[in-house]
């Protein structure tokens, strides 16, 4: 270690580099949780914005999911009062000087004027102007394996001639060792009195070692971004650097373990593809513990609920080669007596800004536009499929009851006030989503062919009916409902209901059964009803006469009279809303994999061999393949029968399996045989 270096500044920029593996789609209520989490674990140095820096939507570098605007405020909101600094990135030619100076009405801190390092002397305005309105500025002297060490050292000079305070060796590629690291940074060191810093990729898994490198040949400020989430392979991992910096004895002022819990909490769900080191295995690395001894942490972490992570870190100080239960136990013992005693008064983090309410202001065109905002920004953190539904509204109002997730699709939906805004707010959505969905149960929007202007997104029927259906059916299977269910609901609605509960073995009955008699009301355990015109039969007087642990269910906000309900609620009966976005969620992913099915089916015959797939039944001995369109493997060969042949059986097919896969990867960057 360098003694003359005991404080080390760990500079985040998961919010700005992040942005790449996100499409830039952070939002604003994104940057302000994570930067108030980033606050509370210790750190002075965020970064925030779109990826490639100030101005960049506007100059057509990708459009983020806020304006800098939008970014700037989020950060001042939660940083507001505390010593932590945000700080944006700007590349000249991308940003102009006005971009500062409203950066700097916003109060940032910092900037990091990014040139590469061929090109340092486009930084000289930009630089001046930055100290000008206040700012601390990075020089980051990208690319900067480029060009021999000699002639970095030249340029860098130019950086700090320019004035200034921080000069940054950076490795954009990922292709730097650790020795030369410590070259550019030890060379660096010597021709100036300005901090280092060091901004690396882990294209070759070497960015922490690059860092630590970097920060023993003289660097003080070093980037790092949460769970490595960054640009091509990542960045070196906050929550790594931050313990290992910590073990090695420099001094970061930074909380690893609320690190590490905003990392697997936030940013994690956000990223579509893993880049970093979860936070066990990083606390057994750093404790030197094994994973063999993991089942007894667990089940003592849990018995005394404790962080597992800290009861690892202790029981290695004891033990590191034989960890019994009894160790565990008593060590967990002592770390409930320290928190008994050391308990912080600080809360968890919470968040009440204005900032993360939908702007649903306006008319319903403006609204959505907000909504589908939203929705292909999670999509995009995700890499789930955006899907946006269309139906009409049984009042006279336009509303958006939710947005939800399912294991595939991040969905949206609109119940129109009436066919023409329907029809606008199509529009308005076509080619914003992947996949805009009308409802084919109203009679309105199946008559209208809509399907067939819309032209960029991918487009199928729904049935809000089969969905709602659906959800009260799994809803009363799940809940094991006993005695007699009265559906109030249409011929058809009854009829499906009846047909699905009685094969769970769920007794029903419909509305006739209180025209006939209304002690059968006795019986009844459960009420469900699919709107007020067919539950104009009962009334007040009829609560009295049902059981008393019946259930209300209502499957539509107007699906009982009003003097029904308040005798059911006065009755002490149990009422409640169905819950549709299960039904939903289901029927969405039904429609939509049954129309990408469509799209792989079909059976075509390529060099005298039959070729099926997507489910068509192909004669004995035809090839099948995963998709007649984009084929991408052979599945097997064809029993005649609809099923496949087993591998001992294929041997007279071999030939022909060959030439078809021989095939596929001929054909593999087209779109069709």
């Amino acid at each position: 270690m360098n003694p003359k270096i005991k404080n080390i500044s760990i500079l985040d920029c998961t919010l700005r580099d992040g942005s790449y593996l996100i499409d830039y789609q952070f939002t604003a209520e994104d940057t302000y949780i994570i930067c108030l989490g980033l606050m509370k674990a210790g750190f002075e140095l965020i970064e925030i914005g779109h990826g490639t820096g100030l101005g960049s939507s506007e100059a057509g570098k990708g459009k983020a999911a806020a304006t800098d605007k939008e970014y700037l405020q989020a950060a001042r909101s939660a940083l507001d009062g505390s010593a932590a600094k945000f700080g944006m990135f700007f590349i000249p030619g991308i940003g102009k000087i006005e971009d500062l100076e409203i950066a700097a009405g916003y109060g940032m801190s910092f900037v990091r004027i990014g040139t590469n390092i061929t090109e340092i002397e486009q930084a000289k305005p930009y630089i001046e102007k930055a100290k000008e309105f206040g700012m601390m500025v990075s020089s980051n002297l990208m690319k900067s394996y480029a060009v021999p060490i000699d002639e970095f050292i030249r340029r860098a000079k130019m950086a700090d001639h320019f004035g200034a305070d921080i000069i940054a060796v950076v490795d954009s590629a990922g292709g730097m060792f650790p020795q030369d690291v410590r070259e550019y940074v030890f060379r660096l060191k010597g021709i100036t009195d300005k901090q280092i810093g060091f901004h690396g990729h882990n294209n070759l898994q070497l960015a922490i070692a690059n860092t630590l490198e970097a920060v023993m040949a003289g660097a003080s400020v070093v980037d790092s971004s949460l769970q490595g989430m960054g640009r091509s392979a990542g960045n070196a991992q906050t929550e790594v650097l931050a313990m290992v910096l910590e073990k090695l004895g420099y001094s970061t002022g930074i909380d690893p373990y609320k690190a590490m819990d905003l990392g697997e909490r936030i940013i994690k769900p956000m990223m579509s593809k893993e880049q970093g080191v979860d936070d066990i295995s990083l606390v057994s690395g750093i404790a030197q513990f094994h994973s063999s001894f993991y089942r007894t942490i667990y089940e003592v972490a849990e018995k005394y609920h404790i962080d597992p992570r800290r009861l690892i870190v202790e029981v290695s100080e004891i033990d590191r080669v034989h960890v019994t239960p009894e160790l565990a136990e008593t060590t967990a013992l002592k770390i409930t007596g320290d928190i008994q005693k050391n308990r912080p008064c600080d809360a968890d983090i919470t968040f009440n800004i204005d900032i993360m309410k939908w702007k649903t202001s306006g008319n319903p065109v403006e609204q959505v536009q907000t909504i589908v905002s939203e929705i292909v920004s999670q999509s995009k953190k995700t890499g789930k499929e955006s899907v946006f539904s269309i139906t009409l509204s049984k009042s006279e109002r336009t509303v958006f009851p939710f947005v939800r997730q399912s294991l595939s699709f991040v969905m949206g939906n609109v119940e129109a006030s009436d066919i023409n805004e329907a029809r606008s707010l199509m529009e308005a959505l076509d080619g914003r989503v992947d996949w805009l969905l009308l409802d084919e149960s109203c009679p309105e929007l199946r008559e209208s062919e809509f399907g067939k202007h819309i032209y960029k997104s991918n487009f199928t029927w729904y049935s809000e009916e089969r969905a709602l259906r659906l959800s009260v059916g799994t809803l009363l299977s799940r809940k094991r409902q006993e005695g007699v269910v009265l559906i109030l609901a249409d011929n058809e609605d009854t009829e499906i209901m009846n047909l699905s509960l009685k094969q769970q073995g769920i007794s029903v009955v419909s509305n006739n059964v209180i025209r006939k008699d209304n002690n059968e009301l006795s019986r009844v355990t459960a009420i469900v009803s699919f709107g007020a015109e067919y539950a104009r039969v009962l009334t007040a007087v009829h609560v009295p006469l049902l059981s008393k642990n019946a259930v209300i269910y209502a499957a539509r906000p107007d699906s009982f009279p009003p003097s029904f309900w308040e005798a059911a609620l006065a009755e002490g009966l149990s009422v409640c809303r169905v819950d549709s976005r299960t039904g939903f969620s289901a029927e969405i992913s039904l429609v939509i994999e049954t129309k990408k099915m469509i799209g792989v089916m079909g059976s075509v015959t390529l060099s005298g061999v039959s070729v099926v797939a997507g489910g068509i039944i192909g004669r004995r001995g035809s090839v099948v393949v995963d998709s007649i369109k984009n084929p991408t493997r052979v599945i097997g060969i064809a029993d005649g029968l609809g099923g496949i042949l087993p591998p001992e059986k294929e041997t007279p097919y071999l030939e022909i399996k060959e030439k078809v896969k021989e095939q596929i990867i001929k054909n593999m960057y087209k779109k069709e045989f």
